[in-house]
């Protein structure tokens, strides 16, 4: 059983779930949507991404030590000056903590994510850290 919530859209239920979890660690990409109908309960829609098990092994613990922490900053800070994506932007790592998750091997975000799931996708256990990203339609937060 995953978290969901229910809202009201317009002449519609939306029922969602944010990323389902394995052993409490997020699979990125994952969950459902469900739009019903208010009126008579037929569905309008619905959408449903599977948790797939990591082919990586699992760190022993969801944590990083100091040494471990300063390295994978250092990783991203270089990667992210190197990525076309970014440049042009402004982009800084948080100081919010390092999160364990489970990450396919592509962009969730991009226009080609249906293709990708098509193919099928490898996932891993990954660090996920967070961003600021200034660019012109104003600043906002991410993850890479």
């Amino acid at each position: 059983m995953s978290f969901y919530t229910i809202k009201i859209d317009g002449e519609n239920y939306l029922v969602r779930s944010p990323n389902l979890e394995i052993d409490k660690i997020p699979c990125r990409g994952s969950g459902f949507y469900c739009l019903l109908s208010r009126s008579d309960g037929a569905i309008q829609s619905f959408s449903y991404k599977p948790v797939y098990v990591p082919i990586n092994k699992k760190p022993r613990e969801n944590r990083l030590n100091e040494e471990e922490l300063i390295s994978v900053r250092e990783s991203v800070q270089k990667w992210i000056s190197t990525e076309d994506y970014f440049k042009g932007h402004v982009s800084t790592i948080t100081d919010k903590e390092i999160r364990l998750v489970i990450a396919p091997d592509f962009n969730i975000f991009s226009v080609e994510q249906i293709r990708e799931f098509s193919k099928g996708a490898n996932y891993y256990y990954a660090w996920e850290i967070e961003i600021d990203i200034e660019e012109r339609a104003g600043k906002t937060s991410g993850f890479v």
